[in-house]
């Protein structure tokens, strides 16, 4: 269905006012504001603000009416809809879009005019689009078996998720839940998700493996979600959608579940029950709801009843339309999810002018990870992609954007700000899409004057290259917007140890020369496409050799430099860089390949050593074992790394937590005396 864009209607509009100038009596209440806007079908969008003056509806392909119901903020206005007098106004619609007016005019005589365009649906259903990943920015689920709900609980579709994804065509302008289970993986659900008529219903969910298997792979539910003013909760009434909030003064937001496991944080399972707005809440971000009591397993219901708060006491939050969005797991990675559209009214005082902010510091930060980092929960945005698997294990990726806000003096102050939108494009796209945003409820300079937040859309994918910018503000009418900082999602690679083979006998001594010798240390790397310098600007890999169970005998850093096609050591010495030459020097590097060459010469160089400064020392019969890693203190595998403005991307090996190691290490091996 083509529509004529609003924008280009109003312009038409408006020209049938143009030298029109409205007569006003400044005795008189000159309050031409809309106070209250509502429809009988379909959603406002954007909710209903006063500030806010066009309004688009999306209603049923066979909707033949709409009812439109306006209040004036001011008692003493009047209100007319499509020219008729009064404050409700049924309408019929056209085959394709319907404009409505709404005008206040105020008792001192000056009007103001809201618009809504109403468009059907094009058909009786409309298709609602599944991605089902295993985690946050994970890799993709298949096999589940997606079932949807009707608001009154029952079946009306199941399907298969097939290569992570599945469509199910609904009933537009109607609320569903949606959940999806397989053996061996917990479950998950999405309550009371609304069916745009307008299309675009792109749904993300969450599916953790079991973290229990002793307990059933049942979602949480939703029971009841209300709101109180009052320490003591005894005002707490059920909270609406589109209902008014505002957060002056006592806020709280109760939250009842029911589930038949405990619904709390647990060492490896999820956080218990998290909130935020516009974005679902995750290991990364969002609000930690506060456990009124503990679970406790009703036997009339047959369920854990879980108890939770999120205060949102005093909260300073953009006014206007935002999601409510709350996440919930329970102890064996169970997971529910739930949005509640709330208009948010203005609270708090009038934010400072930042538009001569500086923004410094400004990184995108993108890494990739062949084996997945476990991330919980993910926001349902508009991305209908996520990684596939790796060597057949789930994969992720992060993506974490931070920057400094300061006044630009010479001896900077930072700037504080109630919040910040995140905006990321491909790279060479004119168009930027909102992904992200934080909104801190309060002024605030952020952690030591660093601003920082995940871009967690599972629609990023590896080898593409991305833009982002910040747009800070103090409040709607204050912001700040920033340069842009480009990075990418570079491809995956895992590293493998190849010699001395594991539980082997390597010998050691001096050669002919002098000069001493031992194991030549060599692993693998499996994607090589990633060894230029096209991809990479550095790869960086650690070689540790310790007594099993016992010291460090050797560690030493190195990475290849692709500028100048040299390998490099860290200098234990002075903290940089020592070149060692191009590939066949004291390293060699073919077809994926790395090896130290020359009886592993390198370790026996003292600068090389971070232990001691000292040569490696090698004890007859003594059991060894070795690894490759990306560095000790940090705990990273071996990684690639590319420099972009304002970016870095980086791709690391395996694993990710203390002493990573590659897929296969550590090995082991004896080392003996040669004859």
């Amino acid at each position: 269905m083509k529509r004529m864009p609003s924008i280009l209607i109003l312009a038409v509009a408006a020209l049938a006012l143009v030298g029109c100038p409205q007569p006003t009596d400044p005795v008189k209440d000159m309050n031409a504001n809309l106070g209250t806007l509502a429809v009988n079908a379909g959603r406002l969008s954007p909710g209903f603000v006063t500030t806010t003056t066009v309004y688009d509806v999306g209603v049923r392909y066979d909707q033949a009416t709409i009812i439109v119901t306006a209040t004036a903020e001011s008692s003493k206005a009047s209100i007319a809809i499509n020219g008729q007098a009064g404050s409700e106004l049924e309408v019929a619609l056209d085959t394709d879009r319907t404009m409505v007016s709404v005008v206040v005019t105020a008792e001192a005589g000056n009007t103001s005019g809201y618009t809504l365009f109403v468009d059907k649906a094009d058909s009786e259903l409309v298709p609602v689009s599944f991605l089902v990943a295993e985690s946050v920015d994970g890799a993709t689920v298949s096999g589940s078996t997606l079932t949807a709900y009707d608001s009154l609980g029952a079946i009306v579709d199941t399907t298969t998720v097939t290569g992570g994804s599945a469509v199910v065509n609904l009933e537009p302008d109607a609320l569903y839940t949606f959940e999806v289970q397989q053996a061996g993986y917990a479950a998950s659900s999405l309550q009371n998700y609304y069916v745009s008529p307008l299309g675009g219903n792109d749904v993300t969910m969450i599916q953790q493996k079991l973290g229990m298997i002793t307990r059933p792979a049942t979602a949480p539910l939703f029971d009841d979600i209300s709101l109180s003013r009052l320490d003591d909760f005894t005002d707490a009434a059920t909270l609406v959608a589109g209902q008014q909030l505002n957060t002056a003064g006592t806020t709280y937001i109760l939250v009842a579940i029911l589930s038949d496991s405990a619904t709390e944080a647990t060492a490896w399972s999820g956080f218990g029950v998290k909130a935020d707005f516009d974005y679902a809440p995750s290991s990364l971000n969002g609000m930690d709801a506060i456990m009124l009591m503990d679970p406790y397993f009703d036997t009339d219901a047959g369920k854990y009843v879980n108890l939770y708060l999120v205060d949102l006491s005093g909260g300073e939050y953009p006014a206007g339309e935002h999601d409510l969005v709350l996440v919930a797991y329970d102890v064996a990675n169970n997971r529910a999810e739930t949005r509640i559209p709330v208009i948010m009214e203005a609270n708090g005082s009038s934010g400072a002018d930042v538009s001569e902010a500086v923004f410094s510091d400004l990184l995108a930060d993108l890494r990739a990870y062949p084996v997945s980092r476990g991330f919980f929960s993910k926001d349902p945005g508009n991305s209908i992609q996520a990684l596939d698997p790796y060597e057949g294990h789930d994969v992720s990726y992060r993506a974490q954007i931070s920057f400094k806000l300061t006044d630009g003096a010479t001896t900077p102050a930072n700037v504080a700000i109630r919040g910040f939108d995140l905006y990321r494009r491909e790279a060479g796209q004119t168009s930027f899409k909102k992904v992200g945003a934080t909104m801190y409820g309060a002024l605030s300079t952020g952690s030591s004057g660093t601003h920082s937040m995940f871009d967690s859309d599972s629609g990023l994918e590896a080898g593409v290259t991305y833009e982002y910018m910040i747009v800070a503000y103090t409040d709607a009418s204050h912001t700040v917007k920033s340069s842009v900082a480009t990075s990418k999602v570079m491809a995956p690679f895992s590293a493998s140890l190849v010699g001395p083979a594991n539980r082997s006998t390597a010998s050691f001594g001096e050669d002919g020369s002098g000069y001493p010798y031992g194991p030549e240390y060599s692993f693998s790397i499996s994607d090589t496409s990633l060894w230029n310098a096209t991809e990479s600007d550095f790869f960086y890999f650690a070689l540790t050799v310790n007594e099993k169970a016992g010291p460090y005998a050797y560690y030493g850093k190195f990475r290849f430099n692709f500028s100048t096609s040299n390998f490099e050591a860290l200098n234990a010495y002075t903290g940089s860089w020592l070149n060692l030459g191009s590939s066949g020097s004291i390293f060699d590097y073919t077809g994926g390949t790395i090896t130290f060459l020359y009886g592993g010469y390198v370790a026996f160089i003292n600068q090389t050593n971070l232990v001691n400064g000292a040569p490696i020392q090698y004890t007859d019969g003594a059991v060894y074992e070795w690894d490759i890693i990306g560095d000790l203190s940090g705990g990273h595998p071996a990684w690639f790394e590319k420099a972009y403005t304002g970016g870095i991307a980086k791709s690391y090996a395996d694993g990710y937590s203390e002493g990573a190691n590659t897929s296969n290490g550590r090995f082991e091996v004896v080392a003996a005396v040669a004859p």
